[in-house]
């Protein structure tokens, strides 16, 4: 399925996002920096879900995370955007992909004190395994600020992780 999303809601990098799909199946929506807005994998042909789905406009004012223990921006493999936050209406939104060619710590950032939640926040996010398919991982956000990336399958959520369409309320 393709599609165009209007010029001021265009997303200011590419996105990479874990969806459900037809009969609860996982696959994923690519949206890029011209509007276009591609799903894939799973049963993405006959439904996928939008919900929850967001990305930074070219006009939000967006940062980037300063990423820990080797792991690196998935932009230049993935096209994805660099690793970023940004905040809107209370809410911290992330961006971007991150993946670790070396090391085993999962932490790969750590949000601004204004930025972080009361409580330890577990969320879906996109990974790749090393076999090129598309699971669903984990981006753990906790008080202190420390985000991990991980998976069921170790070392999957290191290959790829999608931080595109994590949002949390300031102080959740």
């Amino acid at each position: 399925m393709a599609g165009r999303t209007r010029r001021q809601a265009r997303a200011a990098g590419g996105n990479v996002l874990a969806v459900y799909t037809y009969d609860g199946t996982k696959g994923g929506v690519e949206i890029e920096p011209n509007g276009a807005m591609y799903t894939f994998l799973g049963a993405a042909q006959r439904y996928t879900s939008l919900a929850g789905i967001s990305f930074p406009a070219a006009a939000d004012t967006v940062h980037k995370l300063a990423l820990d223990n080797g792991w690196q921006s998935g932009e230049a493999t993935f096209g994805t955007g660099d690793p970023s936050y940004w905040v809107s209406g209370g809410v911290v939104h992330l961006s971007g992909s991150v993946l670790q060619q070396t090391g085993t710590d999962d932490i790969f950032a750590v949000l601004p004190k204004a930025d972080r939640p009361a409580h330890d926040l577990y969320i879906k996010v996109m990974v790749w395994s090393p076999d090129e398919n598309v699971y669903a991982g984990t981006v753990l956000i906790e008080p202190d600020g420390t985000m991990q990336a991980y998976s069921a399958a170790p070392g999957d959520a290191r290959q790829f992780a999608s931080l595109a369409g994590v949002s949390v309320p300031l102080g959740s």
